[in-house]
């Protein structure tokens, strides 16, 4: 996992950054891109999406948070890795424009408090992921950073239908 802060320009008039530079980003984690999809979520107050990932063709995600805040956790699922098992997680704002690049293998979720919030994730894969190559793990991703969403969190609908391993 790579969290990438990008130079803001900013003035009177409003604020200028480069959300993605393919050289930079390239340089910065040695992946040349071949995005395959660009998507846009919004979700209402209290929304969580679990630790998933794609099982046959793992794809890589650049997410950074386009409206509100956004907390964000990876999981090391990749079996030989010397950090299986290991996660952390990070806040994505709207203010700080961070983005978080997400390996293949590993498994991401995230969790909202605020009124709205919207994030934006482009894909690295082979193919466009479908979602039979969908898994999930079964602990929420509030509590395996260790952050508590408050209130009574809704579990997106998407999460809900996937298999769950423990």
């Amino acid at each position: 996992m790579l969290l990438i802060e990008p130079k803001v320009f900013a003035d009177a008039r409003g604020h200028f950054f480069e959300s993605f530079n393919e050289r930079a980003f390239a340089k910065a984690t040695g992946v040349t891109t071949g995005f395959v999809e660009d998507n846009h979520s919004r979700w209402v107050r209290h929304m969580q999406r679990g630790l998933h990932y794609q099982i046959r063709q793992p794809q890589g995600k650049l997410v950074r948070a386009v409206a509100g805040e956004v907390f964000n956790v990876v999981v090391d699922i990749r079996r030989h890795s010397l950090t299986f098992g290991r996660g952390c997680g990070t806040l994505l704002t709207a203010e700080n424009r961070n983005l978080l690049w997400i390996p293949p293998g590993f498994a991401h979720a995230w969790a909202q408090e605020r009124k709205m919030a919207g994030q934006s994730t482009k894909s690295v894969c082979a193919v466009r992921i479908a979602a039979a190559i969908y898994g999930g793990l079964r602990h929420a991703c509030c509590y395996c950073s260790g952050r508590a969403v408050s209130g009574h969190p809704t579990i997106c609908r998407l999460c809900a239908g996937l298999s769950w391993r423990a």
